[in-house]
């Protein structure tokens, strides 16, 4: 199917705006120490190029057990920058400023790729689209937290976006 054929808008929500695997290696340079990179970039690469890896070290079965490497490949062969220029609809993309997972800068690479891109960045808001006054200490919280209403802003937002 080709993108958009079947869609009349479009709305991302916290959305990457690259390839996974240049996610994860993000992810784990931030967070890890050069033993960890040495042991999962060349995983990530194999993974890249379509080829699974038989030996994966336990400590890391969460993330390339064998049976997620098939959904890891297919998607990192994906790329959202190039993914949303195919689309001819409105597309709305939000993006909160407090978002743990997913940058204000991911949401902008996403929007510059497509003239038909609209952009809203929520202040305080989460990657599940929650507003947090706190620290990172309260955002993390309210991952568990199911009273905490999501973003009015967005909501408001979407229907709007899609009202019009």
């Amino acid at each position: 199917m080709i993108a958009g054929a079947k869609a009349n808008k479009f709305i991302s929500i916290a959305g990457a705006g690259d390839s996974a695997d240049k996610i994860i290696k993000t992810q784990i340079a931030s967070k890890s120490n050069k033993q960890i990179e040495d042991m999962t970039f060349p995983i990530i690469d194999s993974l890249k190029t379509g080829n699974t890896v038989k030996k994966v070290d336990p400590m890391l079965n969460s993330l390339f057990r064998s049976s997620i490497q098939p959904y890891l490949i297919s998607w990192f062969k994906y790329n959202p920058q190039t993914e949303i220029t195919k689309l001819n609809v409105p597309i709305l993309i939000l993006q909160g400023n407090n978002d743990l997972q997913v940058t204000v800068q991911d949401a902008e690479n996403l929007s510059k790729s497509n003239k038909n891109a609209e952009l809203l960045i929520v202040d305080k808001m989460n990657h599940i689209m929650k507003i947090i006054d706190g620290d990172k200490q309260a955002n993390l919280e309210s991952y568990n937290n199911a009273t905490l209403p999501i973003s009015e802003v967005m909501i408001n937002k979407i229907v709007s976006f899609i009202l019009k």
